[in-house]
């Protein structure tokens, strides 16, 4: 069964750990372009940094959970941990189009510290 909202944003990071800037962002984009739901999607290994193992990803999804759990626009989703590997942002995609269900296209949203990794 599909996930149902109707405009969404996505939420990706290693959230090493998650912190107010994170929820901060997530609500003001929310805000902003009036999404119902913004699902904040923690990265098993991500391919552009070097992890430090310090917290496992399993910790990281439950910082997260613990977070939001106050905020009914924010969920989460480990399927990046689940899935397990280097967590290539196409996959997930890929995955939310077969897993979620919403009217426009999701955002996707971005900390600051990744903007340089981006290829123009």
């Amino acid at each position: 069964m599909k996930i149902k909202c109707r405009n969404l944003g996505l939420f990706g990071g290693t959230f090493n750990p998650v912190h107010i800037g994170h929820l901060r962002l997530a609500e003001d984009i929310g805000e902003e372009f009036r999404l119902d739901k913004v699902v904040f999607i923690p990265t098993n290994i991500p391919p552009h940094k070097e992890m430090k193992e310090e917290i496992t990803p399993v910790h990281r999804v439950r910082m997260v959970e613990s977070a939001i759990k106050d905020n009914n626009r924010f969920s989460s989703d480990d399927i990046e941990v689940e899935r397990g590997g280097i967590s290539y942002t196409i996959e997930t995609v890929n995955y939310v189009y077969d897993n979620y269900c919403f009217e426009e296209k999701p955002f996707f949203i971005l900390g600051s510290d990744l903007l340089d990794e981006i290829a123009a």
